[in-house]
């Protein structure tokens, strides 16, 4: 599993807004996790997004592995964990074994098995003759190898993609770094917000969907 990326905010890095951080007083803590934890979303989607496009799947198969979090006052995590499963794929099955043409062969867990893998068939397994097609059948169109002999034959999946390896691609990195930029602008803002009680970029887009003109 990958490590954490975090989104950090440290007071320190924002000496240029001491009078608005101290303006806040108590409620400038909350300035703070509010501007991260936007910001920490906003990261999120579009790493997760970056991950969708490079490894060229549905972004709901990629979500599921893709979370973030809160995981103290001040800091964001975004983390990348498990496996997707290479039926997500364009796969290319040929008697070498199965491949996926644009994905590294480092991110395949279980590579070492690709040689030897088919692409299970879908459908019914009661529509296939035999006890060997009716097993295969039953498998839902995974990637697979066998193991065993004779009755005792049987078949594992491969595990799949790992996409941790895919969230540490310089485009994905890339984003991270684009929305850590704008968080002392972030930052800035909350600390108005609770300073002032009133978000005017909140101000504004209601009166854009009211159609009504903004006047300061």
């Amino acid at each position: 599993m990958v490590k954490p990326i975090l989104l950090r905010c440290d007071g320190s890095d924002f000496r240029h807004l001491g009078n608005l951080y101290a303006a806040a007083g108590k409620r400038a803590p909350v300035a703070v996790r509010r501007a991260v934890s936007r910001k920490g979303e906003k990261a999120r989607g579009l790493m997760t997004r970056a991950v969708r496009d490079r490894l060229r799947i549905t972004l709901k198969a990629v979500r599921r592995h893709i979370a973030g979090r809160m995981i103290a006052a001040a800091s964001y995590a975004v983390i990348a964990r498990g496996t997707i499963r290479l039926n997500e794929f364009a796969t290319v099955q040929d008697s070498g074994g199965v491949k996926v043409d644009h994905i590294p062969r480092g991110w395949v867990e279980g590579q070492d098995k690709l040689a030897i893998a088919f692409q299970a068939k879908k459908g019914k397994p009661a529509n296939q003759p035999g006890n060997a097609a009716k097993r295969r059948g039953t498998l839902g169109g995974r990637i697979v190898y066998g193991v065993g002999k004779g009755r005792r034959q049987g078949f594992r999946s491969v595990a799949g993609v790992m996409v941790p390896s895919a969230f540490v691609d310089s485009r994905a990195q890339g984003e991270f770094a684009k929305v850590a930029a704008e968080l002392p602008a972030e930052l800035a803002h909350q600390l108005w917000v609770v300073t002032e009680g009133v978000d005017l970029a909140a101000s504004r887009a209601r009166s854009a969907r009211t159609g009504r003109a903004w006047r300061l």
